[in-house]
């Protein structure tokens, strides 16, 4: 994958990772995740469909006024 494709994923949202000293750190719990939703689908994991579930659980949540 492009260093640009995984930089623009994580500006939209659509990756999980952490901004520390300037740089961007992909907390391990995340990659497991995204490694058994590949192994247990047998395909390439849908970041798409993961920026859209973050997006909704944040609307979500603003609407009733918790956290994600």
């Amino acid at each position: 994958m492009n260093r640009a494709t995984i930089y623009r994923a994580i500006a939209a949202d659509a990756f999980p990772a952490v901004r520390v000293r300037g740089r961007y750190v992909i907390p391990a719990v995340a990659l497991d995740q995204l490694a058994a939703e590949a192994a247990v689908s047998g395909a390439v994991v849908d970041v798409a469909a993961i920026a859209a579930a973050r997006r909704i659980s944040r609307e979500v949540a603003r609407m009733i006024g918790g956290r994600p």
